[in-house]
């Protein structure tokens, strides 16, 4: 919790945009680090003007899980060729 207050703002205070999706996924890929949210959050908004799930999972080079979700319903519904 004190991570996502400070996380906050530090976006408030910098004149970031960023949305819930954005937050959320740079909690998620920094594990509790404070110094890799940080980090992340940097790297984010000078790649993307804004900070989005897809915009911070890009950034930190990492699989979005919607991507990895998909994947795996693939591999155990569809047939050999399809997937």
């Amino acid at each position: 919790e004190q991570i996502i207050t400070r996380l906050k703002d530090v976006i408030a205070n910098e004149g970031l945009d960023a949305d819930e999706s954005g937050i959320n996924a740079t909690l998620q890929l920094a594990n509790g680090d404070l110094r890799r949210v940080l980090n992340l959050l940097q790297s984010t908004s000078m790649a993307y003007p804004k900070i989005t799930e897809e915009s911070v999972y890009l950034t930190a080079g990492a699989a979005m899980p919607k991507v990895i979700d998909g994947m795996f319903k693939s591999l155990l519904n569809d047939n050999f060729q399809t997937a």
